[in-house]
C-alpha cells in the first residue's frame, strides 16, 4: 500500500508504504510520475508511475482512463480504479494488481 501526499500549495508533504505478508509493516518507497491523462472535463491527473523500493521497481499503469469521479457528496475531484504493475521484486519479475486513486482538488457541482 503507498500513499502520496500534497498539501494545498501541491506540494508532497508525505510518501508512506506498507508491505503486507503475514504483518503490515513499514516499506520505504519513491514514487516518480510517468504520465498524466486529462480527463473531459479538463482535470489533469497522473495515472503512471514508477515505484521503487528496496529490492522493488514496478512500473503502475491504469487498467482504463475513464475512470474521474466527480462526487456531489463530498465535492471531490478524483480518479479511481484498478492498476497494473509491472516490473520486479528481489529481482524476480512480477506482475501486480491493485486500486489507486487519485485526486484532483475540490469540485463544486
Amino acid at each position: 500500500m503507498v500513499y502520496r501526499v500534497k498539501n494545498a500549495q501541491g506540494q508532497v508533504v508525505q510518501v508512506l508504504g506498507s508491505l503486507v505478508d503475514r504483518v503490515a509493516r513499514p516499506f520505504p518507497v519513491r514514487l516518480e510520475p510517468l504520465g498524466d491523462w486529462t480527463s473531459p472535463s479538463g482535470r489533469r491527473y497522473t495515472l503512471f508511475w514508477l515505484l521503487e523500493g528496496p529490492g522493488l521497481r514496478l512500473t503502475l499503469r491504469p487498467r482504463f482512463l475513464e475512470g474521474e469521479i466527480l462526487s456531489r457528496t463530498t465535492r471531490v475531484a478524483y480518479w479511481e480504479g484498478p492498476v497494473l504493475g509491472e516490473g520486479s521484486l528481489e529481482g524476480q519479475p512480477v506482475l501486480a494488481q491493485g486500486m489507486g486513486e487519485f485526486v484532483a482538488g475540490s469540485w463544486r457541482p
